[in-house]
């Protein structure tokens, strides 16, 4: 097992704020994340024919690090789907005890845009609002924690 100290916070932006546009990256020797984006890539592949600002200079040198990493220090981090982040919420739900924010809150998750629909069914109940942050916290650390293992990564520091 690798030990490293992980930086919590960026892998839960990692895991939380995943897009197909994005590509995050755990550095193993650093326990940093590094973030890729597809525009970035692109640059690589065709350099532009005018002078970047130096913060888009620096994101073409971290891209062009993963890219021609052959060492294995730069460790994908997998992007969750949609229907991960649904199926918390509706463990979630399971849990309310009002049978009344528990019907809101299911149907809020049924049609359109549930994830948008069950954030604003929570406004009405602060109670479970707070609760719901600490619950989908609990399953995000514990995903990213079964991640690092998978991964043969014991972290040196608990998550925050």
């Amino acid at each position: 097992m690798r030990k490293l100290k992980i930086n919590w916070s960026e892998l839960d932006t990692a895991f939380e704020h995943s897009s197909w546009e994005t590509h995050n990256y755990l550095d193993l020797e650093t326990g940093d994340v590094v973030l890729v984006t597809d525009e970035t890539a692109l640059y690589l592949e065709h350099p532009p024919s005018y002078k970047l600002p130096d913060w888009q200079q620096q994101a073409i040198q971290v891209a062009r690090q993963v890219e021609e990493d052959e060492e294995g220090r730069y460790l994908p981090i997998p992007q969750v789907e949609s229907h991960e982040g649904y199926r918390v919420m509706e463990d979630f739900v399971a849990t309310v005890s009002d049978q009344r924010a528990q019907d809101q809150l299911r149907q809020a998750l049924q049609g359109r845009k549930p994830f948008r629909r069950f954030k604003d069914a929570l406004y009405d109940y602060p109670g479970e609002e707070k609760r719901w942050f600490a619950f989908s916290e609990r399953r995000l650390q514990g995903r990213m924690v079964e991640w690092l293992e998978s991964e043969g990564i014991q972290p040196t520091n608990p998550p925050h």
